[in-house]
């Protein structure tokens, strides 16, 4: 939306007489990314009459209100519940506020050339929607198979738009959402669309785009504690609302709420704050399952969308979910409440509902509350939760459309299943894949000053994120042979980033929520290097592209991506099981000696030394968790719930989950899933720490232990720098093997468990058994850990491997199958 709002600005439209000045190119070489076009800006006044002009044969859609009176109390109306406060905005809140970004709804406003003492003068803005509407009438007015106008509202719209466009529809009328990116997968034949642009002039839209591989979670604000969402919540409001049938005011509102508390963060409930949540759940709820209080169309993915946020709010209060108002419901018809069923249904319900009836509604929606239900994948502490995510890993449903919030569903998979995840992670690249088809890249490798050119796709590329950490000694392997570009394409500012290594760096911008590849499909790349495939939505996107004729990816997530257009998966030959380690990988594995990574030396001072500080029997034994809310499942949960009943001494457990449960407030939710299984007394959970206070709390703790199934890497790394005694619970992937290796590599095989069983035994003896764990903690002090943890010898094998690869990629190619290429291949 930011790409659009540039090229309104290029526009230099000039509000009070609406008549354009500026340059439309900009627009008319963006609409060759598509065929289907709506909204700002190509529905601002004289837009259409250039589109025509550039692309004759295009069909244009004009939607229409019952009269002008009806589409200006609508937008007054909303526009006063989303930023006035119930009250008309003034110019100041316009100007202020937020929404898309600062500035962005007072220029909107503008275009109807109300005056800034009076922005929603009702006179002016009538006429002109008059006036615009009737502009366009009168342009097409001889030209029926170029221009439908329709009003959404009539019982044949829809047929109408069918016949318009000359395809044919097994359905009957729009589905709730009537967005464009929702049209296209119900018309049977859409490849008549392929040669024809669609430019959809549709004037009142109101909430989000929801883009196949977008994520549309709300930006967090510098400080967590804060929102940049001004919300007052009236219950006397609603029932005012309620009683004169303003339902839109209503879902207005409720969405204002959830976007207000979706951006803060609650570490603790108490006076005010949970009065304010308490007051504001049971009013949604009480009237979102009135069957009066009907959800309009354009709302029904806003109020899904809030699924999470939903259920992370109800597990704050006494309820702990919303069961009791879906118990309510499941009596009455889907095909009439399933905006209402999709919102209230996340991973804590107990009660159930076969999620094929859902689909059965309707698809569209039901595909939409699929990808949304993986955003709860950190929820899993709570056994419902776990078992609940696991069920909608494995279901599938051939009426499953798009996918969105694609990196949740491929980031969480693995923690919730990583026996299954490779199923849904399939079908995400297969359907990526089908929707960028059309896409070509020329690729044909160019030299740049003498140097293969190599691109490395990463928006993670920052001092202290675990992927700079274990894979910048790597790429700055490659410097002195090959010309490197950092393309990054979350923000324009490079600020957060270490360009230092690259020769240039690349934003691909995504106007409209869609990434602009342009700048790279005339490449020049002989490689594309994926350093953290599946932990942003834009890196999954491009490793499904054939960005580059040799496409690699190395552990920033550790799991192979299952699919993707990836060719080799960079790892660590001590780290991989000796047998079957094809079989954790749909890409070639490359087994480089040691650990598949070069850790980053750690800057942290330690500011305790043995026997300084070494806490004894009579102490209570702090025992740190460095586990993210993902990575704390309820399976090991109880196995600490064992170890505080069977210690025989005082504990605390120390839960470091970083910014992982802050999301959506889920902080609370996660502390009270945790307090379920180990009581109230025996844990701490911290809030998101800067890194050396991280450190500080972590020395404090007797020794550490690792999670299962998928488990730390840098958090073994964080707890032997500080040397502490260190459990790990290996299996057979790399991301619940590293650990344990590196404890071998330090003579410490002794603390390394395979089973549930082992992993109680091991931590039972190092809790109970002081000077056995004061030993290890003396061995750890006496290892050079700088020169075999954080040596980065690997950096040299791993230059090796990719040369060996460059030059012999064709051949590698012919061989066929995933044949793991070592060192006795690159040596």
């Amino acid at each position: 939306m930011d790409f659009l709002w540039e090229i309104s600005k290029w526009l230099n439209y000039s509000p009070i007489n609406i008549t354009y000045k500026g340059d439309f190119s900009p627009i008319i070489d963006y609409c060759k990314s598509a065929q289907i076009f709506q909204d700002v800006p190509f529905s601002y006044p004289e837009t259409f009459k250039y589109l025509d002009k550039a692309y004759p044969g295009s069909k244009f859609i004009l939607t229409v209100r019952d009269d002008a009176e009806q589409w200006y109390r609508s937008i007054a109306m909303f526009h006063a519940k989303l930023l006035g406060k119930g009250y008309p905005p003034t110019t100041e809140d316009l100007r202020n506020a937020t929404y898309v970004r600062k500035g962005f709804m007072y220029n909107t406003v503008r275009v109807y050339g109300t005056p800034d003492h009076d922005p929603y003068n009702k006179a002016i803005m009538v006429a002109h929607y008059e006036q615009h509407n009737q502009a366009i009438l009168d342009y097409f007015k001889d030209r029926p198979c170029d221009f439908l106008a329709i009003n959404l509202a009539n019982k044949n719209s829809y047929q109408q738009f069918v016949k318009f466009l000359g395809v044919e529809s097994p359905y009957g009328a729009f589905p709730w959402e009537n967005k464009t990116s929702e049209i296209l997968p119900f018309i049977n034949n859409a490849e008549k669309l392929q040669d024809t642009h669609a430019i959809f002039n549709h004037i009142d839209r109101y909430g989000n785009e929801y883009l196949p591989f977008m994520n549309q979670e709300p930006t967090q604000t510098s400080n967590p504690l804060e929102t940049s969402v001004a919300f007052r919540h009236d219950t006397n409001q609603l029932l005012a609302w309620f009683a004169s049938g303003d339902y839109d005011s209503m879902s207005a509102h409720f969405l204002a709420g959830f976007q207000y508390f979706g951006e803060k963060v609650f570490t603790k409930l108490e006076g005010e704050q949970r009065a304010e949540v308490y007051t504001f759940v049971k009013d949604f709820l009480f009237f979102f399952i009135e069957e009066k209080y009907r959800i309009d169309g354009r709302f029904a993915r806003d109020f899904v969308n809030c699924n999470p946020i939903i259920a992370n709010l109800a597990a704050m209060t006494p309820m702990g979910n919303t069961d009791l108002y879906l118990q309510i419901m499941l009596d009455r018809p889907y095909e009439d409440n399933l905006g209402k069923f999709l919102t209230l249904y996340s991973p804590r319900n107990r009660v159930g509902i076969e999620r094929s009836r859902l689909f059965d509604a309707n698809p569209q929606l039901a595909s939409f509350w699929y990808s949304v239900y993986f955003r709860n994948y950190t929820t899993i502490a709570d056994s419902v939760c776990y078992e609940n995510m696991k069920e909608h890993l494995r279901y599938d449903d051939p009426r499953i459309g798009d996918y969105f919030f694609i990196d949740d569903i491929y980031f969480g998979a693995t923690y919730v299943d990583p026996v299954h995840d490779r199923l849904i992670k399939r079908r995400i690249n297969q359907w990526l894949q089908r929707k960028h088809s059309h896409i070509t890249f020329q690729s044909t490798p160019a030299g740049a000053g003498g140097k293969p050119k190599v691109a490395v796709f990463s928006d993670l590329w920052r001092e202290r994120h675990s992927v700079y950490r274990n894979q910048s000694e790597f790429i700055a392997s490659l410097r002195d042979d090959y010309h490197l570009t950092l393309i990054h394409m979350e923000s324009p500012d490079t600020r957060h980033l270490d360009t230092s290594l690259f020769d240039e760096t690349l934003y691909l911008d995504s106007p409209s929520g869609v990434l602009n590849l342009a700048p790279i499909t005339n490449n020049g790349f002989t490689v594309a290097y994926f350093p953290d495939v599946g932990m942003t939505p834009k890196s999954i996107l491009c490793a499904n592209l054939p960005i580059a004729p040799i496409r690699m990816c190395g552990v920033g997530h550790s799991v192979s991506t299952f699919g993707a257009r990836i060719d080799y998966y960079i790892t660590g030959a001590d780290v991989e099981p000796p047998d079957g380690v094809a079989l954790n990988y749909s890409e070639r594995p490359v087994l480089l000696p040691g650990y598949g990574i070069v850790h980053n030396r750690i800057a942290y001072r330690r500011r305790r030394h043995l026997p300084e500080y070494q806490p004894t029997g009579g102490e209570r034994l702090i025992i740190n968790c460095p586990w993210y809310s993902q990575k704390s499942n309820h399976e090991m949960l109880l196995l600490l719930d064992r170890l505080a009943r069977e210690a025989g001494r005082a504990l605390l457990f120390r839960f470091y989950p970083g910014g992982s449960c802050a999301r959506l407030n889920g902080f609370i939710p996660f502390v009270r899933d945790v307090e379920k299984v180990l009581g109230g007394d025996d844990f701490i959970v911290y809030p998101s720490l800067d890194y050396d206070t991280y450190m500080g709390l972590m020395e404090e703790g007797a020794l550490t232990i690792d999670a299962f199934p998928f488990g730390g890497c840098n958090t073994v790394a964080d707890s032997l720098h500080l040397r502490k005694p260190t459990l790990t619970y290996q299996g057979r992937s790399w991301y619940n093997r590293i650990g344990s290796q590196m404890m071998r590599s330090i003579g410490l095989g002794e603390l390394i468990a395979t089973s549930p069983e082992e992993y109680i035994k091991i931590s039972l003896r190092l809790i109970r058994d002081d000077p056995w764990r004061t030993q290890i903690a003396l061995h750890l002090e006496s290892m050079d850990i700088d020169n075999v943890i954080f040596d980065n010898k690997s950096s040299i094998w791993f230059k090796r491997a990719f040369d060996y690869i460059v030059a012999n990629h064709e051949r590698l190619k012919g061989e066929g199958g995933n044949r793991p290429l070592t060192v006795e291949d690159f040596g």
